[in-house]
Parts: C-alpha cells; sequence; structure tokens
C-alpha cells in the first residue's frame, strides 16, 4: 500500500485541509482528511477582554459571520449578567442571522456554479447576491 499526502489545501474562504489517501494501483483503500489548519486559538484572546472590545473581536474572527458572531456574543454576556433581552432586539439579531444566512448560501451556490462552469446560473447568483433590495 501506498501513501499520497495531499495539501494543506487552503480554497476560498474553506477550512484548510490535508488530505492522505493510502493506495494499491489506482484504488483507493483509505482516506484520512485532517482538518483545522487554520485554528487561531481565538478563545483565548476572548479572556479578560472588556465586551466592548470582544464584540469587535467576534465580528472580525470570520468576515461571512459577522453579525452572527456578534450576536451569539451579545447573548453569552447577556445570559452571565443575567440582563434580559428586549423582544425587539432578540427579534433583530435573529433576523440579521437569518439574512447572512442566506447572502452566505448564496455565495457558495455561485461558487459552486463559477467552479462547474454554469456561467448562466453563477451569473443569476452574482445578480442575486449584488443587487439593491426592492
Amino acid at each position: 500500500m501506498q501513501l499520497l499526502p495531499f495539501g494543506p489545501v487552503r480554497a476560498d474562504v474553506l477550512e484548510s485541509a490535508q488530505f492522505v489517501f493510502y493506495y494499491i494501483g489506482e484504488g483507493i483503500r483509505h482516506y484520512h482528511p485532517q482538518l483545522f489548519f487554520k485554528h487561531r486559538g481565538m478563545e483565548k484572546r476572548f479572556e479578560d477582554m472588556k465586551p466592548e472590545m470582544g464584540a469587535v473581536l467576534a465580528e472580525r474572527v470570520s468576515g461571512s459571520a459577522a453579525c452572527t458572531r456578534a450576536g451569539r456574543t451579545a447573548t453569552r454576556w447577556n445570559r452571565a449578567a443575567k440582563t434580559e433581552v428586549p423582544r425587539r432586539a432578540q427579534a433583530l439579531r435573529v433576523l440579521l442571522a437569518e439574512l447572512e444566512r442566506l447572502y452566505n448560501h448564496l455565495h457558495y451556490l455561485g461558487h459552486l456554479c463559477h467552479a462547474t462552469t454554469l456561467k448562466v446560473g453563477e451569473a443569476q447568483v452574482s445578480i442575486s447576491r449584488n443587487s439593491p433590495s426592492r
């Protein structure tokens, strides 16, 4: 059995990974993914941080989920401080997180269309992502 290490692969915004294939001839007998090459130890950076700076850091951890991360961080602080969040604020957090999720789904759909040379699909997704709301 032979070994073929492939990576680490750092593609787009997806998690970096290394893939190790064990093969005989052209048949792959075993596959071992090694993920988390981008682990940055962010949990440690939040320790002893003031809430205002923690919110800024939470938004910057991942650009594709800035709103969701900041909202979840605020929710954790609310729970830790045992403060009640107004219903309107709760609803806005959910709404903004869902809008961000939909935007990210459109991004990955466009990326998939681009990778598979579906130019019409890629153009349609690009228009949907970048058009102003009506």
